[in-house]
């Protein structure tokens, strides 16, 4: 969830720090990672049922 304060000078600051944005992004490296895992394994079953 991004939360955002607006901050009366027209700036917006990110409620969350550094680490929750480092943590989210190694979240999505992971998934990327698994997905990329998935279609190399589809693909070698297929080369050796084909």
């Amino acid at each position: 969830m991004d939360a955002d304060i607006d901050v009366g000078d027209d700036y917006i600051d990110d409620a969350r720090g550094p680490i929750a944005e480092l943590q989210e992004a190694m979240a999505l490296a992971w998934r990327v990672l698994v997905v990329w895992g998935v279609v190399l394994a589809l693909f070698v079953l297929a080369g050796r049922i084909g």
